[in-house]
């Protein structure tokens, strides 16, 4: 599954009556990444932000059991985890 596309996913909380403008900058900004990519400094932050949390993401059987789904998605091998 997924060869040719990955999963993606975003969120965003916002009041009811910002909800209609909420939603035109997430598309807008989806669009625009869409389109362009990150930027550097955007890579970079994402980049260091996963070096950091990944481990921490990692902290109960819950999250573990779904990075375990993930790695058997992209078939990362059972040492992934090791490497």
């Amino acid at each position: 599954p997924m060869r040719h596309a990955g999963l993606w996913y975003s969120s965003f909380a916002t009041r009811r009556e910002q909800a209609g403008q909420a939603l035109a900058l997430w598309r807008e900004t989806v669009r625009r990444f869409a389109a362009e990519g990150p930027s550097a400094q955007e890579l970079a932050d994402a980049k260091q932000f996963s070096k950091g949390n990944f481990i921490l993401s990692l902290d109960n059987n819950s999250s573990l059991a779904a990075f375990l789904v993930t790695m058997q998605l992209h078939n990362l091998g059972i040492d992934y985890l090791e490497k």
